[in-house]
């Protein structure tokens, strides 16, 4: 794989008691 960072954020509180990130959409799980 080849990949290319273009953003860094902090996590939300939501992504933090999830344990991942989540995308622009929000949560799609």
């Amino acid at each position: 794989f080849s990949v290319e960072v273009v953003e860094l954020r902090q996590a939300t509180e939501e992504e933090i008691s999830h344990g991942h990130a989540h995308g622009p959409g929000g949560v799609e799980h």
